[in-house]
């Protein structure tokens, strides 16, 4: 009786080592690394887009509520580049803006309320008395440490500016 020849144990052919399933298992596992850090990396990237976005967003609007107020008053007074008061027909101030801190961080304060709820490194105005044009800048930090600056615009309907 010949014993039967069973062709995955014939003498040609070979199965794989165990060193060489090692080597494809740290390829393998090596690979794998790569792509979850290229994956954390782009998440990362992906959210401080992300809140940068809603800074921007953020202090876009604050500055948008700054710039309807001044057109819509009769007069402006600088009291410093971080103060401004706007005033209406009857000169009853209408809003007031200040740079404010509250529990040791700094805000933008409309008339009293935070214009934003982010903290504010930043605030300025500026006017032209001459043709009634204020400019004004606004940056603005999350705890992460992100910042983002807004510069922005407006006339004011009448050109009834003064600086005290």
């Amino acid at each position: 009786m010949t014993p039967s020849r069973n062709p995955v144990f014939s003498r040609g052919r070979r199965g794989f080592t165990l060193i060489e399933i090692l080597i494809a298992i740290a390829i393998f596992a090596f690979l794998l690394v790569l792509m979850g850090v290229g994956y954390l990396a782009s998440a990362k990237a992906w959210e401080q887009g992300r809140v940068k976005l809603t800074m921007q967003q953020e202090a876009t609007f604050g500055l948008e509520q700054v710039a309807r107020d001044i057109r819509a008053s009769r007069s402006v007074s600088r009291i410093s580049a971080t103060e401004l008061r706007c005033f209406d027909e009857d000169s009853t101030e209408t809003a007031r803006y200040t740079f404010a801190s509250i529990g040791g961080k700094n805000y933008v304060l409309r008339s009293g309320t935070k214009l934003v709820d982010k903290e504010c490194t930043f605030l300025n105005f500026n006017y032209n008395a001459g043709d009634g044009v204020v400019e004004f800048q606004i940056e603005l930090k999350d705890p992460g440490s992100n910042k983002v600056r807004v510069d922005s615009k407006a006339n004011l309907r009448n050109r009834n500016t003064s600086a005290i």
